[in-house]
């Protein structure tokens, strides 16, 4: 009896189909696991690392909270601006030369005193007004006396620093008028710088300057 073998053709292709099928599961596998992956990438984000602390901006950062809470304890207590008491009229508000009226009496036995001194007065900007002999006829030792009342008591001030050593004797006058009584120790007027410091100090007497 004769066996017969199964031809060339048949055992190629018996051997073909399992390699076959091998690379189709491969290729399943592959698309399969593609699919995953190109899903995953989509579904879950990627974050990128920061080089730096991220800032917030608004009340939420440490820096907006302090701004706030500072913008409103402003608000209930005010600004200093808002609170500061205005500046109190300056001692330095003195009456000018201009403003005030000078009678120059003469004292003393020297003649023409009272003349001369009421041209170096008026050459201030002191209005002058009676020049004559002290009609009190009072022996005065000092420099001069500069008498006033009530309502010259700033301008006498201003009259009382042209001359060093004047003594400020008050009265009782109505108006705002200054005499400018000239004693016995009286030699000059004071300078015209010595006059405005004087009137600067009597500005700021505590010789510190004014408050703005």
């Amino acid at each position: 009896m004769t066996t017969l073998s199964p031809s060339g053709s048949s055992r190629r292709r018996s051997n073909a189909l399992p390699v076959t099928l091998a690379v189709v599961a491969a290729l399943a596998v592959g698309l399969g696991g593609g699919w995953w992956f190109a899903g995953r990438s989509t579904s879950t984000p990627v974050v990128a690392a920061s080089s730096g602390p991220t800032c917030h901006s608004g009340t939420g950062s440490p820096s907006g909270s302090a701004s706030t809470s500072a913008s409103k304890s402003a608000s209930k207590s005010g600004s200093p601006a808002s609170t500061k008491k205005p500046a109190s009229k300056p001692a330095g508000a003195l009456p000018l030369p201009g403003t005030i009226t000078v009678n120059v009496y003469n004292a003393t036995t020297r003649k023409g005193l009272a003349k001369s001194t009421s041209v170096e007065l008026a050459a201030r900007g002191f209005h002058t007004a009676k020049v004559t002999n002290d009609p009190s006829k009072k022996i005065i030792a000092a420099s001069a006396e500069i008498r006033f009342g009530p309502a010259g008591a700033q301008a006498a001030q201003v009259v009382a620093a042209q001359v060093i050593g004047a003594v400020l004797v008050p009265d009782n006058r109505k108006d705002a008028t200054v005499d400018f009584v000239l004693g016995e120790g009286f030699a000059a007027l004071a300078t015209p710088e010595q006059a405005t410091a004087a009137i600067a100090a009597l500005a700021t007497p505590s010789g510190k300057p004014s408050e703005c």
